[in-house]
């Protein structure tokens, strides 16, 4: 089943003031990475890395003031360091065009491309963050169906690793959250340049790949063919 190349991307966001960065309908990216995994390997492909600093949409004196603070706590870099990074970057539309090509490159048929043979999307916490910016920029700059909606990826087809890992962790007392910026310690993963995009894809990519060779080696084991054929696991009847 499993054929279609997984891209692991990223946003870093901004928001105008009043707004929210962490809100995906006000936020606006200042950088986006992005790699390609094999599907059957869980190896990254090599030469794959996308990785843009971009401009955001309004001027530099209309960012929010706390979310500024919050980048340079984050970064190290004072607020003039960080709006001449991403002012100096290219606009929104030119990345988001380079982006759609480098998502083009990845299907899984190059003869007859569509959303089916299209990249797996997955990230931490995409389904209710990335994903959703990335089809309002679809919108605003495009790349969309008849229906004008996106028409780049399946959306009922992607990979949360917050879904990937609250089977396993809904249980454990010594974890109480699935943000990264508690896994990072769980796990022994460096939080050393945590929320650059580029590190971000890197620990998530990590992560995503040890657990799926984990379920694939516990599925090697395991049977569920005709198993609720006898006993309902609720009533136990």
């Amino acid at each position: 089943m499993n054929y279609n190349t997984i891209m692991f991307f990223d946003f870093e966001t901004v928001a105008i003031k009043g707004e929210k960065a962490y809100n995906p309908i006000q936020a606006e990216p200042i950088q986006l990475a992005a790699k390609m995994i094999h599907p059957r390997r869980l190896e990254v492909i090599q030469g794959s890395e996308f990785k843009r600093y971009i401009c955001p949409p309004f001027p530099k004196e209309e960012i929010d003031q706390e979310v500024l603070n919050w980048h340079c706590k984050q970064t190290g870099k004072t607020a003039e360091e960080l709006t001449t990074l991403w002012y100096d970057a290219p606009d929104q539309k030119q990345v988001w065009t380079e982006f759609i090509d480098y998502i083009d490159r990845y299907h899984k048929k190059t003869d007859k491309k569509s959303i089916h043979s299209a990249p797996v999307f997955a990230g931490q916490n995409i389904i209710k963050f990335d994903n959703v910016i990335f089809d309002r920029l679809c919108v605003r700059h495009g790349f969309v169906g008849s229906d004008g909606k996106q028409n780049i990826y399946r959306d009922n087809n992607c990979v949360d690793t917050m879904f990937l890992l609250w089977p396993w962790f809904e249980n454990n007392p010594d974890v109480n959250s699935l943000s990264m910026d508690k896994l990072r310690p769980y796990f022994g993963i460096s939080a050393e340049n945590a929320h650059d995009a580029n590190k971000d894809i890197e620990d998530g990519i990590n992560i995503l790949c040890r657990f799926l060779r984990f379920h694939r080696r516990i599925c090697e084991k395991t049977s569920f063919k005709g198993s609720f054929a006898y006993v309902d696991i609720v009533t136990g009847k």
